[in-house]
């Protein structure tokens, strides 16, 4: 396992890809590294696990520190075997649902002269709006206002 890891690890720092470490029982441990978190991402069939950099260091050096890893890689291993059940039924309610959604008619929207007629007017309203905020009387005005609040003495940012 040391071994293993230490061949790939350098491979998926550099390729930003995930890569097989090893297999057990046919279900592949693939390797990964977050640059963002500087930490490396150990998959088992879609469930990840974050270690990071120092600690797969030591994993690679160190006997004690590679076997608690692999003791956690097979309670990872064991955790992901034993969502399979829930994720069949999660899978068959899926199939369900997407067939209900493909038996459903397709509705046709029937007011779309209407709705580009809204969007039309409001962004006619728009342009009136902002060219009301910009005109001289408004510019003028808003001068006024600073001056009067200026001389008061208050914050007039």
């Amino acid at each position: 396992m040391k071994e293993a890891l230490g061949a790939v690890r350098e491979q998926v720092t550099k390729e930003r890809k995930f890569l097989p470490v090893a297999s057990i029982n046919g279900v592949p441990i693939m390797l990964g590294y977050s640059h963002t978190l500087a930490n490396y991402i150990v998959d088992i069939a879609g469930e990840e696990r974050y270690i990071e950099r120092d600690k797969m260091i030591d994993i690679v050096a160190l006997d004690s520190a590679a076997n608690g890893f692999i003791q956690s890689t097979r309670n990872h291993l064991s955790a992901v075997s034993n969502r399979g059940d829930a994720l069949e039924d999660q899978l068959e309610r899926d199939k369900t649902t997407l067939k209900i959604a493909i038996a459903e008619p397709e509705l046709v929207f029937a007011h779309e002269d209407e709705l580009e007629q809204a969007k039309l007017d409001a962004h006619e309203l728009g342009l009136e709006v902002n060219s009301r905020g910009n005109s001289p009387e408004a510019l003028r005005k808003n001068r006024l206002d600073t001056e009067r609040r200026r001389s008061e003495g208050r914050n007039c940012s």
